[in-house]
């Protein structure tokens, strides 16, 4: 998941429930999944800053 280990272990079960399964749909080899537009993206990061 590329997720330092600090952050995973302050995950709720929430948190890493969506995250392995975000994790497992993009990794399942389902090629009717695309990239986000870059609307899609922007939106994303302005709803999330890091």
């Amino acid at each position: 998941m590329h997720v330092a280990p600090s952050e995973f272990w302050n995950m709720t079960y929430q948190q890493f429930e969506t995250a392995i399964s975000c994790h497992n749909e993009f990794h399942s080899g389902n090629k009717n999944n695309k990239p986000l537009s870059r609307n899609e993206m922007e939106d994303l990061m302005t709803r999330f800053p890091d």
